[in-house]
């Protein structure tokens, strides 16, 4: 099986933080759709921190992607040098997201990263973050960059992560897999690797990102004024209300006498069934009577679409 030990061209290191600190995580191109063929694997796309986690077998060390250490923010992971034992000194490459059930939502560890290291940790104690895994850097103190995803994935299989806060991402050899995977994550895309690259920490080809895009129907049921401009706060309608599904930024310049469609449809309470939209400013509510169609991402966790774009009113429903 293969050995990273085995190759005489992996680069031995002195210092594997030091060696994870010198090196960006490797970038997917974007494309509409997915390559296909026997040359290439399929993952889910996880929207989640990228992250580099280190150990020599001590405790683990965390940078981000632009290299800020954040090993204090995730506390979750303390003993995850134990569970590489065998492998130290050691690089992983992955994504931190927040697990519930089988759907992943990678908020609450942005949000956690905005916070002091203290509240991180007490945040970490009511919704810990798993780092799910999906590359090797360093095995044994080795370089793996220069092997093929194939040969990294073997050795990166090896390890068997599967704990309280980690754990290996799964595989699959069509696209059609990937995508009813990331739909059972709430994820909103797939990423194409092809099995014979090899690791650049830069933007490349060999890996191809392919997002998801959905399409809604909804209802305006108010508007804000966002830091980079007008948002709509938009809902869907259902037996028990209008159900709110974000706010929409994206797209809403682009389409002409919005304001003018919705003059007169002012309003003083919230449209929304149960409590008021978080984190929006103040809104301008309106009666739910301007139907809009979204292009988005997906649905979070806490039932708000992701990357949501106006695409239209439709005033053809009027």
């Amino acid at each position: 099986m293969p050995d990273a030990d085995r190759r005489p061209e992996a680069t031995a290191f002195g210092n594997v933080t030091a060696m994870a600190g010198r090196v960006r995580p490797m970038s997917a191109t974007t494309a509409e759709t997915a390559p296909r063929g026997g040359e290439w694997v399929y993952e889910v796309g996880w929207g989640g921190v990228r992250v580099l986690v280190s150990t020599d077998g001590g405790e683990p060390t965390v940078l981000t992607r632009r290299g800020r250490d954040v090993s204090a923010w995730f506390p979750e992971l303390s003993g995850f040098a134990e569970a590489v034992a065998g492998a130290v000194p050691v690089t992983l490459d992955g994504e931190l997201l927040v697990v519930d059930g089988t759907a992943t939502d990678p908020g609450p560890v942005e949000a956690r990263l905005r916070m002091s290291a203290a509240t991180a940790a007490r945040e970490a104690r009511r919704r810990p973050a798993t780092f799910t895994v999906y590359d090797i850097l360093c095995h044994r103190g080795r370089d793996t960059r220069g092997f093929a995803w194939e040969h990294r994935r073997t050795v990166l299989e090896r390890l068997d992560l599967s704990g309280p806060a980690w754990g290996t991402a799964p595989v699959a050899d069509d696209p059609d897999e990937a995508r009813r995977l990331s739909d059972e994550y709430g994820r909103d895309g797939i990423v194409a690797k092809r099995r014979a690259s090899t690791y650049h920490d830069r933007r490349t080809r060999d890996w191809v990102a392919v997002r998801h895009r959905h399409v809604a129907q909804l209802v305006v049921g108010g508007w804000w004024t966002a830091p980079e401009g007008t948002a709509l706060l938009v809902g869907e309608r259902t037996d028990d209300g209008l159900v709110h599904r974000g706010s929409v930024r994206r797209g809403v310049d682009a389409v002409p006498d919005l304001a003018v469609a919705l003059d007169g449809l002012d309003r003083t309470e919230s449209p929304f069934r149960g409590r008021k939209p978080s984190g929006v400013g103040r809104a301008h509510w309106v009666d739910p009577l301007l139907p809009v169609e979204v292009r988005h991402g997906g649905i979070d966790p806490g039932g708000l679409l992701t990357d949501p774009e106006l695409v239209r009113v439709r005033i053809d429903l009027l």
